[in-house]
């Protein structure tokens, strides 16, 4: 579960107070449209990574690795925190067909504003359900996207993750290297092409708890409001 839209007032309010060396940046998260793929949202990682297709003996192996630029765990929509010494790395395999066979990613770094002061496992996961959308018409970007399980890292011992399935997903590049890739004309190797990969964790437990519990509890302050409201006397 990950904070929406009509939560973002309140949930800020829960989160930790603005610590030094904080980035102050809009974020807005994309509305993805791939089936089997839960959507983004807050806190993510957000990674400037490079494409490549190789063959690989009878497969064909996908992966992206960090570049230079921003690196970022983006904790709500104006609260991000710059990831120092970084490093991303996904890898994911395929047949010869392009079937999507297994892969796994990892985030590596550093986190100074939260205390994370040496280069640490920040997130690894294991790749599954696999999709794609290259329609450029529906509203949503042009993207790659897999579902993540089997969390581990910082982002598990710092509360954000609970056993919810969450995503990974690749977007902000060009629509000629996929459409080679997935469209029928296997056998297209690229490289060199940039995007930008946008890793959501979930919302840690306690947030959601005491979120739940103060919406709870102004429920119960408006009800109880209009019943004493109702029990008033009437003025003659």
């Amino acid at each position: 579960m990950r904070l929406t839209l009509p939560m973002m007032p309140l949930a800020a309010a829960l989160l930790l107070p603005t610590l030094p060396g904080i980035t102050h940046a809009a974020s807005v998260v994309p509305d993805f449209n791939i089936s089997g793929v839960p959507d983004a949202g807050f806190p993510h990682f957000e990674d400037k990574v490079k494409l490549s297709l190789s063959k690989s003996g009878k497969d064909w192996k996908f992966t992206a690795v960090n570049t230079t630029g921003t690196q970022l765990f983006q904790k709500n929509p104006t609260q991000s925190y710059n990831i120092t010494s970084p490093s991303f790395s996904l890898t994911a395999l395929f047949d010869s067909s392009l079937n999507f066979k297994n892969g796994t990613m990892a985030i590596k770094g550093k986190i100074p504003s939260l205390g994370v002061n040496s280069t640490t496992n920040l997130w690894t996961a294991t790749l599954s359900n696999f999709g794609f959308d290259i329609n450029p018409f529906d509203g949503s970007p042009i993207s790659l996207g897999w579902k993540t399980t089997n969390m581990t890292g910082w982002g598990v011992t710092a509360g954000y993750a609970f056993g919810t399935p969450e995503s990974v997903y690749l977007y902000n590049f060009g629509l000629s290297s996929l459409a080679n890739m997935f469209y029928g004309h296997h056998g297209s190797s690229f490289s060199n092409v940039t995007a930008t990969a946008l890793t959501t964790v979930p919302v840690p437990a306690a947030v959601l708890l005491l979120g739940s519990g103060l919406i709870a509890l102004f429920g119960l302050r408006r009800r109880n409001h209009a019943s004493s409201t109702l029990d008033e006397p009437l003025v003659a």
